[in-house]
């Protein structure tokens, strides 16, 4: 059995659209489009409680009103009936995952049939919240290494901090965004999947040409989208998973 053999027939979801979210770089729009422009497969948002994966789903499903909205797949009934229904249709759904990893290990672990989950899952977007600087007020810094190195920065790096103006209130942030890491199953993934491969082995395949969240996080740091401190914190967070 090929796990290849899928529908890629175009919607009306052009590839490398998707929606502008706060926080959802380019590279997450590039994984996210063709995802969305399936007539058929599983399109799952993950995160811890309080991510804000349910907000995800909506803005989701607005891109595509003729796709299934699932909801969250507590359990492996509501999982498999997913998936079935993804067979004849594209399917949004949400799951409790520290990241998009450890969702297809989830899935694993309710004993979800290995090759239906391969042949029927597109992408996985993981998501956490993180406060957004506000672009009005923020202001530009010079950190030291233990800031810059983790970071990817050469000394001398500039990032943002918090300012303050009457756009923001004085808080110097605009509101909650999302730091997204996206996994989009190809070919390899699949058969990974399907011959049970070690959550490591995915990741290493997915995050040569994809965001992880520590990537994502350096992203937004470096463009001025949350602060060097927010995304050190995203960063330990991914390492500790």
């Amino acid at each position: 059995m090929q796990i290849e053999a899928r529908s890629s027939a175009a919607t009306a979801i052009a590839p490398g659209a998707g929606p502008d979210l706060p926080g959802m770089t380019e590279a997450v729009r590039r994984a996210l489009g063709p995802a969305l422009a399936e007539k058929i497969g599983l399109v799952l948002i993950a995160g811890p409680p309080g991510s804000g994966r349910a907000a995800t789903l909506r803005a989701l499903a607005r891109c595509r009103p003729d796709a299934f909205a699932a909801g969250e797949l507590g359990s492996r009934r509501v999982a498999e009936e997913a998936l079935a229904a993804a067979r004849g249709r594209l399917v949004l759904a949400t799951l409790e995952a520290a990241d998009s990893i450890g969702a297809v290990g989830r899935l694993t672990a309710m004993r979800i049939e290995p090759f239906s989950l391969a042949f029927a899952l597109r992408l996985v977007l993981a998501q956490r919240l993180v406060r957004r600087l506000c672009q009005s007020c923020r202001e530009p810094v010079q950190p030291g290494n233990a800031v810059t190195a983790p970071l990817g920065l050469d000394p001398g790096g500039v990032v943002y901090e918090a300012g303050g103006c009457a756009a923001c209130g004085g808080s110097g942030y605009a509101g909650p965004a999302a730091a997204f890491e996206a996994l989009p199953v190809d070919a390899t993934i699949g058969r990974l999947i399907v011959c049970g491969g070690e959550e490591a082995a995915i990741a290493g395949h997915a995050f040569r040409s994809w965001p992880n969240l520590a990537a994502t996080a350096r992203t937004l740091a470096v463009t001025g989208q949350i602060t060097a401190l927010e995304a050190l914190r995203l960063i330990k967070d991914a390492q500790r998973q």
